[in-house]
């Protein structure tokens, strides 16, 4: 619900992304910018946020300055909650309503930091939470279905967050399906090594069933989000599209994916 064709999302343009570095730099009164980035310490996670920084390098040279910062993942989820991070990986936003969604994005998840928050951005939108409202309590499922697309438009005129990649969330099967045609739980995530094709996260038979039965995959959106007192602007730019999408944390967003809170 909510899928717009175009959103309004910057799309890849290396000549205005510069040009636009180019203006940021000088209002600033610098040559560079630099920022920690933060991600986890899974050796994958390191590598590919490795890559979206040496895309920076490769768009701006020197203008630029983005240390990998990787953190043990329980000290990460507290940093981002608490908005200690200059700019911060983040995978989430599965599912299909947008109000499972509101939590991460209303203004009264924004607070101040040093307190937890899930909206780690700390952005705060009238219009986006006039459109939540209608999500949340409108009957009217066209009613509903504009509010979110109003909400898609936000994040794409706004760019709260800098979409990067999509990512596997779960993965879900029919339930006519018997048991004697699949593994169990446990057998297929110990012959595959990941989470079996009917599970999405542990119980005690290793995982829980999806509950979708439509047999597709639930795709959720990895993001970026910059701290609300980091004066970069790299997301304005076009050179993050090159990865899917990113997301940041003033004023920018869209649905979901891995992001990049700023």
């Amino acid at each position: 619900m909510g899928y717009l064709e175009d959103t309004g999302y910057p799309e890849y343009d290396l000549d205005a992304a510069q040009t636009e570095m180019e203006q940021c730099l000088s209002d600033l009164g610098t040559d560079h910018i630099e920022f920690n980035y933060n991600t986890t310490n899974d050796p994958f996670n390191v590598e590919s946020n490795t890559l979206i920084t040496s895309m920076w390098e490769e768009a701006f040279g020197d203008q630029v300055q983005a240390a990998i910062t990787p953190i043990e993942q329980g000290q990460y989820i507290g940093l981002a909650l608490v908005g200690e991070f200059e700019a911060v990986g983040w995978r989430s936003h599965s599912g299909l309503d947008p109000d499972i969604q509101r939590l991460w994005w209303q203004s009264s998840s924004a607070l101040p930091i040093g307190q937890l928050a899930l909206n780690f951005g700390r952005f705060q939108d009238a219009d986006m939470d006039a459109q939540f409202a209608i999500i949340k309590s409108n009957p009217d499922p066209e009613a509903r279905a504009a509010a979110a697309q109003e909400v898609n438009r936000i994040f794409g005129e706004k760019v709260y967050n800098w979409w990067i990649s999509w990512t596997l969330w779960g993965t879900s099967r029919s339930p006519t399906s018997t048991a004697s045609s699949a593994m169990t739980c446990q057998a297929a995530r110990t012959a595959s090594g990941s989470p079996s094709q009917d599970s999405t996260r542990p119980t005690r038979c290793g995982a829980t069933r999806a509950r979708a039965s439509d047999g597709l995959t639930r795709p959720s959106r990895r993001r970026l989000v910059r701290h609300p007192n980091c004066p970069s602007r790299p997301a304005q730019t076009g050179t993050i599209r090159r990865t899917e999408h990113v997301s940041r944390r003033d004023p920018v967003a869209a649905p979901t994916r891995q992001r990049v809170f700023r």
